[in-house]
């Protein structure tokens, strides 16, 4: 899966080379000045100095933006919002543009009531008063032009960088090509880790990111290790309206077939036919027994024991395994959310 690719000099520790083919002298070499005095001071040096240079050109989905500095206006639309605020670039967010906002990972979602957020995208003349330096997306509706919204162009003509993770230029794409539509069939949580220490480097968080990460993949290694042997459970994670007026089909791919995955779990409409979502009818569903369900919006109160009564095969409504989870579609609180499934489908594991 191609990553989107960063055209950028990162600022590295280049004076061991220097040091090491300037001097042959023994004095030169054990100078506790000189960035060569010790073999672990390199390295301490290395880990250390991971500030991102500027200006920064970033391509992705066939398209480049240029940032000129660490931005500090950033205008988000539906999604990387939670990193951000993880690593204190709260106040850097003029905008988000949401239509939920809501987080596995823990106390994230105390961090949304200092921000503005809103579910209408500027026009071109509230960017122009606006002027943020970066733009972030998890979705190419955002520059939909039939949509009334200006196109990736546009926003750059104006001096505004954007950023949207190559394996998500599929997403709201209207026939995107083959290969950006199985990238988002196929997006999984290593993925994920890959977007946010690439997004660290866009906005000079670089270690920040690193050490957002490596909590995350500590705490996934540890959710996976509590799924018992055994085969996986049948759950599916459906699309539906609040009241369940419309029950819209069910997701065959992305990041949260994974997290299933990761958490003993199989979704039983996935194929090699399918692609990121199917439209399924009634009938669909209900001949396809589901031990769990999950949605991927919460459902309004009691709707759940609607849902389940509606579809009495399933042994889910035996048990009563429905749950909504956040971070579940991704973003750093998937591994929280990997362990809320874990605890749906395996009640009884440690």
């Amino acid at each position: 899966m191609t990553r989107t690719r960063l055209i950028a000099t990162i600022a590295l520790p280049i004076l061991l080379v220097v040091a090491a083919c300037g001097s042959d002298s023994d004095d030169d070499a054990t100078d506790t000045g000189s960035p060569s005095a010790s073999a672990s001071e390199p390295a301490e040096a290395a880990a250390a100095d991971l500030s991102t240079s500027y200006p920064l050109t970033i391509e992705t989905c066939g398209v480049s933006s240029t940032l000129d500095g660490p931005p500090e206006s950033i205008l988000v639309y539906y999604s990387f919002e939670e990193p951000l605020l993880l690593w204190g670039l709260g106040d850097a967010i003029d905008l988000f543009v949401s239509f939920g906002a809501d987080s596995a990972y823990p106390g994230v979602n105390d961090m949304y009531a200092d921000l503005e957020i809103t579910t209408e995208q500027p026009g071109r003349e509230a960017l122009i008063a606006m002027a943020p330096d970066l733009i972030l997306t998890a979705s190419d509706f955002a520059f939909n032009e039939e949509a009334g919204f200006l196109s990736r162009e546009d926003v750059h003509d104006l001096g505004i960088a954007t950023w949207l993770p190559q394996s998500m230029c599929a997403q709201d794409k209207a026939d995107p090509p083959a290969d950006e539509a199985e990238a988002l069939r196929n997006r999984d949580y290593d993925q994920v880790v890959d977007d946010l220490l690439e997004l660290g480097e866009i906005v000079d968080r670089q270690a920040e990111a690193i050490a957002l990460t490596d909590e995350m993949n500590a705490k996934m290694a540890e959710v996976e290790a509590r799924v018992p042997d055994g085969d996986p459970v049948p759950v599916a994670l459906l699309s539906a309206s609040a009241d369940l007026s419309e029950i819209w089909g069910v997701y065959t791919g992305g990041v949260n077939e994974d997290l299933i995955r990761r958490a003993g779990g199989v979704n039983p409409f996935r194929n090699e036919d399918t692609g990121q979502f199917e439209s399924l009818s009634v009938e669909e569903l209900t001949v396809t027994p589901l031990d769990a369900v999950l949605t991927d919006l919460p459902l309004d109160p009691g709707a759940d024991e609607a849902l389940l009564a509606q579809f009495p095969t399933w042994p889910a409504s035996e048990t009563g395994s429905y749950a909504y989870i956040p971070s579940i579609l991704g973003g750093p609180g998937m591994p929280w959310a990997a362990e809320q499934l874990v605890e749906l489908l395996y009640p009884d594991a440690s």
